[in-house]
């Protein structure tokens, strides 16, 4: 049986999304005045920065200069946390119907 790659690489992907945005902020890249370089020498780091940029979590003021947008930042991090609520209560609510229809029996 062969393992699905998408997890993983979302996985990991995530991890680069945290230690880009971890990079600008030790750097106090906040705002497009001291927007910071970036090196963007692996694929999944240019993915996680291209996902990061949709978001509008950060910005790009000027070539190859970034910053974080701190309230979209938070907005990003609330919307996730919302995401993973709503599938924890559906997975949840899925398992009991399950074991109900299994006991029924």
């Amino acid at each position: 049986m062969a393992i699905p790659l998408r997890p993983i690489e979302t996985s990991f992907v995530g991890r680069e999304r945290q230690a880009l945005v971890a990079y600008l902020m030790a750097n106090h890249a906040l705002d497009a005045e001291d927007a910071a370089a970036l090196n963007l020498d692996s694929p999944a780091t240019r993915r996680a920065l291209d996902r990061l940029i949709e978001r509008g979590v950060v910005r790009q003021p000027r070539p190859d200069r970034y910053f974080v947008d701190l309230n979209a930042w938070a907005d990003d991090a609330d919307d996730r946390r919302q995401r993973g609520v709503q599938i924890a209560l559906g997975a949840s609510g899925i398992l009991a119907v399950l074991v109900m229809l299994l006991y029924a029996r």
